[in-house]
């Protein structure tokens, strides 16, 4: 087995199908030794984490953010609802969009370019400047981009190399991101009662933790929720707004912080919270790897 590999997570669920970045990202962390499930979207993931879906899984991944586009929120809105699961681990992946053709289409000959939406925000200024003239459309996913570019004659795809090697096509160009810096961060997530079994952090690992809050809707509530980090010295170092379902125009705040050496201060923190708040759910604490794997 793969010193890289957790003895006690041999089934990984994914956001799929084969080819996407969180596909590669799978494989670059945990190398082949494990049996890798794809899913059809983010609720699917996590349910394999719950039995609720065909082939349990042990851990699941998700992206929450990209260095370019900003939080991935569909993935956040999920880790909310999934009360019974637990963020173990955070680590980045550089990302690589390729334009992506059959062989024997040149740079030319291109009608239409498909990608997943992150991807083409990712790209908007290469596209603009290289294929002015292509129509740009939406796939689910960067593999499915690859998929459809492989059976249109005009077409190209924004994807991964790895989705490009797996439908038989190949690069017209490299790297078409705006920014050279292009990163998505990953979670892996477990069932609560499994996070005592994940890999106990070493000295030097940075420590994180992140919450989900709902505020009492009343002058001052954020102000209040996040004094008490300041006073405890705690760095925050993600906070985002997602809609409440259900309740329009009211929303939850995502808020992470680095806790590494702070763990009784951030407990102070979290137990004045639960006192304060609408609701303070503990997503995770975990451990955050700030090199990209590449």
């Amino acid at each position: 087995m793969s010193a890289r590999t957790p003895a006690h997570a041999a089934r990984i669920a994914y956001l799929g199908p084969p080819g996407t970045y969180s596909h590669e990202s799978c494989l670059r962390r945990y190398g082949r030794a494990v049996t890798l499930l794809p899913h059809a979207n983010f609720d699917d993931v996590l349910s394999a984490l719950e039995g609720a879906s065909r082939g349990r899984a042990d851990a699941a991944l998700l992206p929450v953010e990209n260095s370019i586009e900003g939080p991935v929120t569909q993935s956040l809105d999920q880790l909310a609802r999934h009360a019974h699961l637990a963020i173990v681990e955070s680590f980045c992946m550089a990302i690589r969009n390729c334009l992506l053709a059959r062989p024997g289409l040149a740079l030319g000959g291109i009608g239409c370019v498909y990608s997943h939406p992150q991807a083409l925000a990712q790209s908007r200024q290469w596209l603009a400047r290289h294929l002015p003239g292509a129509r740009i459309i939406a796939a689910a996913s960067t593999a499915e981009a690859a998929r459809l570019a492989a059976a249109e004659p005009a077409a190209a795809a924004i994807a991964g190399e790895l989705a490009g090697r797996l439908h038989g096509l190949r690069a017209l160009a490299l790297d078409t991101q705006d920014h050279a810096a292009n990163t998505t961060r990953f979670v892996v997530v477990r069932r609560q009662q499994a996070t005592a079994k994940a890999v106990a952090p070493r000295a030097g690992d940075e420590q994180r933790a992140m919450l989900h809050v709902v505020l009492p809707n009343r002058p001052g509530a954020l102000l209040h929720a996040l004094q008490p980090f300041q006073t405890a010295n705690l760095n925050l170092t993600f906070i985002q707004s997602r809609p409440l379902a259900g309740r329009p125009w009211e929303y939850g705040f995502f808020i992470e912080v680095q806790i590494s050496g702070h763990e009784r201060a951030f407990q102070s923190v979290l137990d004045f919270l639960g006192a304060f708040m609408e609701r303070c759910q503990l997503l995770g604490r975990y451990k955050f790897s700030r090199q990209p794997l590449r």
